[in-house]
């Protein structure tokens, strides 16, 4: 069994307490045998030994003295040679005054010299008992020669028992070397277990009173007649209060009695909880909190009063709130947007349906914005949008709604229009006439005047119409036909229309010849460290540059695309010629890029064998799958999740990666996060806009850059078109970002230029 170092130092601790008992009765025994004995002192070396004796004892005081003093290490070569090697010495000193002085004492004399031996070896038993070896060499230095001389010379002792008896006494000293040791080192145990129990209730206590200060949540104590018994410095923080100054406070005296239940809790023994809006009584601010109760109990059992954690949750629900409401509205202009749009337009249709009268939809689509934005860069594209929301919500009853739907288009519901047509015809044309003179005066940003208009596509819907996305699409094909009709002005919906659809469907038509005349390319936009500015990997994107209407724009070819089923062979090609161009370059050299980005689209990851083909081309590609990323929006997830999560898994599987693009303006994204097995987060340009001026937005970009690092995603911010911008998300931690400030997409040739 290991030794106890601990119960090692006891013992070295006892003996040497010890020590001064055994010094005085070695000098008062030698003073005693000299006196007694004095007609034989001068016998055969008796004086030498006695003298030896005195003088050996005399030398151990100063030992005695040092160690209680702390001048002498009691483990040291010097202090045990000098301790235990003068105590052996001295013991050994009076074995040898046994063996002399014995066959010379008178009978009379036998039984006094017989007391003082057994004295010494006694007491030295008991002193020693702690060290079962030191007891044990004692006793059979003083107790053998006794019993050996005692047995050879029967004489002189003259008592043919002695020896049995010294023998028997012999034995009794063994025995209860033995059993003092034992019970002297388990009294040690015992000791050593309760000094070891206080050090744990000190260090507990510690540890508590540590926790219980430096805890975040406010923690107090209370009795069953509520008054406040302790609290920490965050209890009094989150009530705004000086430190301690609610001890000895009574709780029914509160103002806010929401809380009263749950902390009354415990006067039944029972847990209580409440989370919701809480009034301070001292300094009057609305907060919002958790609180838990809990009853605590005696040693008994009995119910002695309860312990309340409270927590400030203001902070959170502002920002879960915020998160909340930009899930149901447009992050740049704080419209409703699509997903509120359709609830609202869900719950009209369902009056218009109940009640019998009409009801309209507003759908605005923003005259050559397009333009405004390529010229004049999408910081003033998107304060223009903000400024037409603005002016949008101004026009409107308190009824209607106004909401983004996207890029430019806006819609305008008017839920309770006339029962007659007539009427509601008449004030639609008043709405349209309101927004077409408010968006047509000149809106002034960063000291240009920008010249804007907008087309609406107008449908009055009934009771006899069935789905709010008929009425969407009834509105969309209205306002194309106003776009049709020169922009700027209105357009109702009617049968009549079915032609104007023709002309969408040529797009759709020339887009297959596109891809047969080599119209079609890809351009690449750089993505950057945040850090040092150095381009590390580029998003891909389609660009259509049309025989002869020159530069189409990416979501009219998107939407061609999808409206035509060809979407699934636009994606392919884009893979391809993506993979070649990568390809090309890692096969000249270029190996600066971690990666290239491909945009999927939600038919294509929904397609059957989508996961294997995609393996396919990049195995033949020679590409590392590493080195693809692969971006998609919520779209695809809200489609079918599972089935998107499944693909995912098998392409990440390969080693390819996974984007969640535009990430934090749909109302999707955060619930499937935690599900979803993506690689990266693309913050959305809307986000990072406003990053500068708006707080809100701030904290938003903060906390998705906090997710990301809990579930060790990279994140890329979109939209930077400013140094300013670069150097808040340096300061934030965000190591990627993504916009016209490094370069708008570019062909590959001027890419390779971006990246020499």
């Amino acid at each position: 069994m290991k030794r106890d170092p601990h119960v090692r130092e006891l013992r070295f601790q006892s003996i040497h307490d010890s020590f001064l008992k055994g010094i005085i009765a070695n000098l008062a025994a030698v003073v005693l045998t000299g006196i007694l004995f004095s007609e034989y002192i001068f016998a055969e070396g008796i004086s030498l030994v006695l003298g030896l004796l005195l003088l050996i004892n005399i030398i151990r005081l100063p030992y005695v003295f040092m160690i209680r003093k702390s001048l002498l290490d009691r483990n040291s070569t010097l202090a045990l040679f000098w301790g235990f090697g003068s105590l052996h010495f001295s013991t050994l000193c009076w074995a040898a005054v046994i063996l002399i002085l014995y066959p010379h004492i008178e009978t009379s004399q036998y039984l006094i010299f017989l007391v003082i031996i057994q004295a010494l070896a006694t007491g030295g038993m008991i002193n020693l008992s702690v060290s079962l070896p030191l007891s044990l060499i004692h006793v059979n230095i003083l107790m053998l020669p006794m019993i050996y001389i005692s047995s050879v010379d029967t004489a002189a002792s003259n008592n043919m028992h002695q020896p049995l008896v010294l023998f028997l006494y012999y034995i009794f000293l063994v025995f209860w070397s033995f059993t003092l040791n034992r019970h002297i080192n388990n009294t040690f145990h015992l000791k050593l277990k309760h000094i070891s129990s206080l050090e744990k209730n000190v260090l507990n206590e510690r540890r508590y009173e540590t926790i219980f200060e430096e805890a975040p949540a406010g923690i107090f104590y209370y009795d069953l007649g509520l008054i406040i018994q302790n609290s920490n410095s965050s209890f009094t923080q989150i009530l705004q209060v000086e430190s301690g100054s609610m001890n000895g406070f009574d709780m029914h005296n509160l103002p806010d009695k929401r809380v009263f239940s749950t902390l009354n809790s415990v006067t039944g023994n029972e847990k209580g909880f409440y989370e919701g809006p809480y009034h301070t009584a001292h300094s009057k601010n609305d907060i919002w909190i958790s609180l838990r109760t809990s009853p605590i109990l005696g040693n008994s059992g009995e119910l002695m009063g309860g312990v309340g954690i409270v927590e400030d949750l203001t902070e959170r629900i502002r920002i879960q709130n915020r998160i909340e409401y930009q899930a149901y509205h447009d992050t740049l202009t704080d419209l409703p947007n699509r997903q509120l749009l359709k609830d609202r337009l869900e719950q009209a249709l369902k009056s218009v349906q109940r009640h019998g009268h009409l009801g309209g939809l507003l759908f605005l689509d923003l005259d050559k914005f397009k333009l405004i934005n390529d010229t004049m860069g999408h910081r003033m594209g998107d304060l223009l949008l903000i400024e037409v929301a603005r002016r949008l919500k101004l026009l409107l009853r308190e009824e209607d709604t106004v909401a983004r739907l996207g890029g430019d288009e806006f819609i305008v519901l008017l839920p309770n229009l006339d029962i007659s047509a007539e009427k509601a015809v008449q004030y639609t044309d008043l709405v349209c006439g309101k927004i077409h003179d408010a968006l047509s005066n000149p809106i002034s940003l960063d000291k240009q005047n920008i010249q804007t208009s907008t087309s609406i596509g107008v449908y009055v819907f009934t009771s006899d119409d069935d789905s709010a996305e008929h009425i969407l699409k009834s509105a969309d094909t209205a306002m194309y036909d106003a776009k049709d009709m020169g922009r700027n002005r209105s357009s109702y919906y009617h049968s009549g229309m079915e032609e104007n659809l023709k002309k969408r469907m040529v797009l759709e038509v020339e887009l297959k010849e596109a891809l047969k005349n080599n119209e079609l390319s890809i351009y690449y936009q750089p993505i950057v460290e945040t850090d040092n500015e150095k381009i590390v990997a580029a998003e891909s994107l389609l660009r259509w540059n049309h025989s002869t209407k020159g530069f189409i724009s990416p979501e009219d070819i998107i939407n061609a695309a999808e409206s035509s089923n060809q979407i699934l062979i636009l994606g392919d090609w884009i893979v391809g010629q993506v993979l070649s161009q990568f390809r090309e370059w890692l096969d000249r050299g270029i190996t600066e890029l971690e990666y290239l980005s491909i945009n999927i689209s939600m038919k294509q990851i929904l397609q059957p064998g989508f996961a294997e083909g995609m393996i396919s081309k990049i195995r033949e590609s020679g590409v590392p799958p590493h080195m693809i990323v692969l971006e998609i929006t919520e779209s695809v997830l809200i489609s079918d999740f599972d089935m998107t999560v499944s693909k995912i898994r098998t392409l990440r599987k390969e080693g390819v990666q996974f984007a969640l693009d535009d990430f934090g303006t749909g109302y999707s994204s955060l619930s499937y996060l935690k599900r979803l097995p993506v690689d990266k987060l693309k913050i959305d340009r809307y986000f990072t806009q406003t990053l500068l001026t708006n707080h809100d937005d701030y904290v938003l970009i903060k906390t998705i850059l906090s997710i990301a690092e809990y579930f060790n995603l990279s994140v890329i911010t979109e939209g930077v078109e400013e140094q300013a911008q670069v150097e808040k998300l340096k300061e934030m931690g965000c190591p990627l970002y993504q916009g016209y400030f490094c370069s708008k997409p570019v062909p590959p040739q001027d890419f390779i230029k971006l990246l020499s």
